[in-house]
Formats: C-alpha cells, structure tokens, sequence
C-alpha cells in the first residue's frame, strides 16, 4: 500500500480475502518446483550450513588468513605506510626543497603549473624495499628517502607519462 506521495507504508499488510486465496492457490497449482517432494541427506543439510555467509559471521577461516590466502603476495607495501609517509612534515619538507632547487618549474617541459614531486631515479617504492622500511618511524630515519638528489619537479602531464605513474606495472602495493 502507498501513501499519497507514492511511498509505502511501513508496516502495511495486505489482508487477503478468500476469493484471492484462492485464485493465488488456483494459479499455482501444477507448477512443479525443483525442490518439491525431495528430501536432503544430514551430509548434505550440514554441507549447506557450512557454506552460508551466516555460519561463518564472526569466525576466523584459518585456511584463507594471511600467507594460505590465494591473493597472497610477499613482500606487499602497505597503503597506509605510504600515506603515513607521505602526509608526515618531512616528506612536505623534502617536497618543498625539491620544489625550490628547480625553481617551481617542469623539468622536461618548463611548465610552472599543476606540478609534481617524483622520486627519480630511485622510486619511492624501492626506497622503501631497499631499506626494509615497515614503520612510519623507520621512514623518518632513513636518510636515503629525504636526499634532494633523488627528487625532480614534473608538471602533471609530463608525470602521466613517466612508466612509474599512478603504479603503473607495481605490483608492490597492497
């Protein structure tokens, strides 16, 4: 049942008269479903509560947690590392300096708007792989990934079209 507006009416229901009864009863008659008069064996009925999403709400599946999980992979970076990195102070910093050492402008193009900060010619991510970096603290005391020698300015454009932009063929992060 809807209200005046179109919308239905919570808690609403239908109250059947005989005659509709029995005209549902009428059309449903000689239908046969496919699970009609079947019985299902108790090997079969415990198979079917095993795989419901209900009997596993809560449960930990030893078999798929961690390294024995199919989507696996060694070696992974975490996201929110990065992140943690990338919005600390010093990475700010660092970004600043790079910034200023090339005078705010594209090192390919010249361009002095929409610009970037790359990592180049050591990826970040290698960075992080090389040094075995797992902690934002870690990071922080790795000399190596705040040099101002292995940062270069790209406008937006000219990044895009570097093979190491938005993780192209990286498969190191999570």
């Amino acid at each position: 049942m809807r209200d005046k507006k179109g919308r239905f009416i919570k808690g609403y229901k239908p109250k059947w008269t005989e005659e509709s009864r029995l005209k549902v009863s009428d059309s449903m008659k000689g239908v046969n479903t496919w699970s009609k008069g079947r019985k299902l064996s108790e090997e079969h009925k415990e198979k079917c509560r095993k795989n419901s999403s209900k009997y596993w709400l809560g449960k930990k599946r030893l078999n798929m947690t961690g390294k024995l999980h199919p989507n696996w992979k060694e070696n992974k970076i975490a996201p929110s590392l990065i992140r943690s990195i990338r919005q600390s102070y010093k990475y700010k910093v660092w970004r600043k300096s790079i910034l200023e050492r090339d005078n705010h402008t594209c090192t390919k193009c010249s361009k002095t708007d929409n610009l970037d900060v790359d990592h180049y010619p050591i990826k970040f991510v290698d960075l992080i792989k090389k040094h075995k970096i797992n902690t934002h603290e870690e990071a922080m005391d790795c000399k190596e990934l705040w040099l101002s020698d292995n940062g270069r300015v790209l406008c937006k454009e000219c990044h895009k079209k570097t093979p190491t932009y938005g993780n192209k063929n990286n498969n190191d992060i999570v």
